[in-house]
């Protein structure tokens, strides 16, 4: 069997992007192989099978990662959602398969968990590290104008979507594709 020559580019966007381009991909992939194991499902040779079994759990994985799929922060405007950004790879072949579709998804959702921890751990290091005998006014402008409770908010929604977003790249990897003949 010849081995598929690969194409992967990388792909830089705001994390907001990201998540809509993974989310979207997933529920594409959903969608598609929900139809495949509907119209197999009365046929009782095919739906004995482990292909269709595995299959069958893999909607269940992909549902469960899009009926579940996060808002954006509430406390990030969306100036400042494009402040933030990420990088990823993804196959870019012209007809890439289910498990690369997958994969390109599974990429975009971890890059953006990496970035909103470290835009997390950035935005904590500087609040903590602003002098407590400065003026309310100086410390919200080092803020970039939020005050302290904003500033927390943000931080802690931005941790907080970056775990559901772990957890739903580890659920969306754990979706299985059989080939035809598998």
């Amino acid at each position: 069997m010849a081995r598929r020559n690969m194409k992967r580019y990388p792909v830089d966007s705001s994390v907001e992007d990201a998540i809509n381009y993974a989310y979207d991909t997933i529920e594409e992939l959903r969608d598609e192989i929900s139809d495949g194991v509907e119209n197999q499902r009365d046929h009782a040779g095919i739906a004995a099978t482990q292909r269709f079994q595995t299959m069958e759990e893999s909607v269940e994985k992909l549902t469960e990662v899009v009926d579940n799929r996060p808002d954006w922060c509430s406390s990030i405007d969306t100036d400042l959602s494009n402040e933030i950004t990420c990088s990823y790879t993804i196959d870019a072949t012209k007809r890439p398969s289910r498990g690369s579709r997958r994969d390109n998804a599974t990429s975009a959702l971890s890059a953006a968990a990496d970035a909103l921890i470290t835009w997390a751990d950035e935005l904590e290091s500087l609040r903590d590290s602003l002098p407590e005998n400065q003026s309310d006014e100086e410390h919200i402008k080092a803020l970039g104008g939020r005050d302290d409770d904003t500033v927390e908010d943000q931080i802690t929604e931005a941790r907080e979507l970056a775990e559901t977003l772990e957890e739903h790249q580890s659920t969306a990897d754990d979706a299985e594709f059989p080939g035809m003949r598998g």
